[in-house]
């Protein structure tokens, strides 16, 4: 049984163990599942879209019921000039105090009413459209920074995976350089010092191969972090650096229109001059249906189901309300509200002649990046070229240490260089397409 215990704990533990091979899509398709603002956002476009469905049903009859039960404990006491109707006998200053009504009013009613014409009506719904449009864009724009965040840390992993292997590939060549010196001092033909000088370099690569396993470690942690994976879940790209260079030529197609900013200062203007509109229209009349049913019962005597003492009344209109002066305040607010417009339109202007420049700068940048690959690329296969020479002609006692620590300097600058220049070609390539708004 303790056996199988521990088999049990070493395949649950070397399952947590295997990593997770994703593509760049798929790690961006998991980060669109899994990241809680977009969740959020998605909760504020219900809410956007539900204030439809309350516009629609302002529209629908309101019904309303209505029960009063009433005991005038003591009745209301009315002054009649009774002198004044001219009655035989009685002075014309008399008057006569009588209280009307019974001790019991009891009331039961309906009441229904219905919109006809309210000038706010399509505007109000015109309105919550576009503050439907305002949420769905920013959802969008939080996608896009998801996007861009997930691709730079995938990236990031790449670009640190391979330098641990040009790590590696370091520490293999100075170990192969210690080899050959060690045999060379056994033979006579080099000095202690040099073998130290050797086994000192491989000491640093050794450090240099750890730091960079570490940076290794701490971009996937950032990886898993931006896909909201599981804290025990691994996961490694399934791609490599040179995928990624062989996906095909670059488009520099480009639709600033499209960029979600852009979009949302537009709907900002086109919130305002809404605004604008229903300031004004607040000065429109209303009209409205209404009826009632009632039945009302009169009655000495607290008995609701007396016969003879109910009845009933009931009536039907129609309402019409128009301001006639506010103060000026609907003005003054579409007032604010056409300033508010302005600046938007600005805004919209600034909007699109920054993206125009930042479309012209990542361009650049990206044109630059070219460059610096292709130099990169010649210079590393020139290294190599020198490297694998010089360490031929140390073998035979030809060259010195120093001339091969210079050679081998140089072709570590150089895979290095190449390395950044790879990488730092697909983030210029993935600003364009930010700035393109292609991403």
């Amino acid at each position: 049984m303790r056996n199988t215990f521990v088999i049990l704990f070493c395949l649950f533990f070397f399952k947590g163990l295997t990593a997770q091979k994703i593509t760049l899509e798929e790690a961006i398709r998991r980060a669109l599942e899994n990241r809680q603002e977009l969740k959020a956002q998605a909760l504020e476009i219900r809410i956007a879209q539900n204030a439809n469905d309350k516009i629609r049903a302002q529209w629908l009859p309101q019904l309303s019921g209505t029960a009063d039960m009433r005991w005038n404990t003591q009745l209301q006491t009315n002054v009649l000039p009774v002198g004044e109707f001219g009655i035989p006998g009685i002075p014309p200053e008399t008057t006569q105090e009588v209280a009307f009504g019974v001790p019991f009013n009891n009331s039961f009613g309906i009441q229904v009413g219905q919109k006809i014409y309210d000038g706010n009506r399509k505007i109000d719904r015109a309105l919550n459209e576009a503050q439907v449009a305002g949420a769905q864009n920013q959802l969008a724009q939080r996608q896009i920074e998801i996007r861009l965040a997930v691709a730079e840390a995938y990236y990031a992993v790449l670009y640190n995976r391979e330098k641990v292997k040009l790590a590696e590939q370091t520490l293999s060549r100075n170990q192969v350089n210690l080899e050959a010196g060690q045999v060379r001092l056994k033979e006579g033909t080099a000095l202690k010092n040099d073998v130290d000088r050797l086994a000192l370099d491989v000491n640093n690569a050794q450090l240099s191969l750890r730091k960079t396993r570490q940076d290794l470690s701490l971009s996937r942690d950032h990886l898993r972090y931006q896909i909201r994976a599981d804290t025990g879940e691994t996961i490694e790209p399934a791609e490599d650096l040179a995928a990624f260079m062989a996906s095909g030529a670059v488009d520099f197609t480009a639709s600033l229109e499209t960029r979600p900013e852009i979009q949302a200062e537009a709907i900002n203007l086109q919130i305002n001059d809404l605004k604008q509109k229903k300031e004004l229209a607040r000065l429109r009349p209303t009209v409205s249906a209404y009826g009632n049913y009632s039945v009302l019962q009169l009655s000495e005597d607290f008995n609701p189901f007396a016969s003879g003492t109910w009845f009933p009344y009931n009536y039907l209109g129609i309402r019409a309300e128009a301001p006639i002066f506010d103060g000026k305040q609907a003005r003054l607010a579409a007032r604010d509200a056409e300033v508010r417009s302005q600046v938007s339109r600005l805004n919209l202007e600034k909007l699109q002649s920054d993206f125009h420049y930042e479309l012209q700068s990542a361009r650049k940048t990206f044109e630059q990046a070219q460059l610096n690959l292709e130099e990169a690329g010649k210079n590393i296969e020139l290294a190599r070229q020198i490297y694998e020479t010089d360490v031929f002609r140390f073998q035979q006692g030809v060259v010195l240490q120093n001339d091969l620590k210079n050679s081998e300097f140089s072709l570590q600058t150089a895979e290095n260089n190449y390395l950044t220049a790879v990488y730092n070609w697909l983030v210029a390539e993935l600003g364009f397409r930010k700035a393109a708004g292609r991403l």
